[in-house]
């Protein structure tokens, strides 16, 4: 009898752990799933929380960053979802590059010279840490085949 006991809660702890285990492994979610379920007014915010950061912007210049970052994102979510299903991508890259222009253009008016420099070489800096990245997760091509 106490073999049969100590059997059982032998199994039951092996099934419990393995349970534990396959729970524990989940992997978190991509960021891009993350960036999706925040508000468009999280996603300003935490936009705004970085330009400050590097850019050192005044109460009033957040204000208005606040206005046309909204816009942007509230034109773009809707087009980012019609990408998914849309056989015509190409207009639908080309109205979200014009909402990026637009961005791009009030921002222009709203920072001083100073803080312009300062985007534009941050800009860069992500560009080229983004084609890295591109440039890492890309397979080599392999060589010609005879």
């Amino acid at each position: 009898m106490k073999k049969l006991i100590l059997s059982v809660a032998a199994i039951g702890t092996l099934c419990v752990s393995n349970i534990t285990a396959q729970t524990a492994a989940k992997p978190a979610e991509p960021a891009s799933t993350q960036k999706a379920m925040l508000t468009p007014e999280q996603e300003v915010e935490n936009h705004i929380k970085k330009m400050d950061k590097e850019l050192g912007l005044t109460d009033d210049q957040k204000a208005k960053i606040r206005v046309i970052g909204l816009e942007k994102i509230n034109t773009v979510r809707p087009l980012r979802e019609q990408e998914k299903t849309a056989t015509d991508k190409k207009g639908i890259h080309d109205q979200i590059k014009a909402a990026n222009e637009k961005f791009e253009t009030g921002l222009k008016s709203i920072l001083t010279q100073e803080q312009q420099a300062k985007w534009a070489d941050h800009r860069r800096a992500m560009e080229e840490k983004r084609n890295e990245q591109k440039n890492t997760a890309a397979p080599a091509p392999s060589g010609t085949a005879k």
